[in-house]
């Protein structure tokens, strides 16, 4: 499942563990912020302006082995001016 989200005139979208993100036009492609190193990215969302993830090793939120029960939030401005 590929999760897409529109911002401030760009589009981004998650390859992998990075938030990368392109102009409305197709150009200008630009990995903008890894989020971590390894295990899976699961339930994850963008909505108003934030990328929200959870960080799981087992696959999913209930299986035995996460260690991290945290839920993840980045802005997306924050991400783009970090470039």
């Amino acid at each position: 499942m590929t999760v897409i989200g529109y911002y401030d005139n760009k589009i981004y979208y998650r390859v992998r563990n990075n938030i990368d993100c392109m102009n409305m036009d197709d150009s200008n492609y630009k990995i903008v912020k890894t989020l971590y190193k390894g295990y899976n990215n699961n339930y994850k969302y963008f909505h108003d302006g934030y990328y929200y993830y959870v960080i799981t090793k087992a696959g999913t939120i209930h299986m035995i082995g996460n260690d991290d029960s945290n839920l993840y939030r980045v802005k997306l401005m924050m991400i783009q001016n970090l470039r």
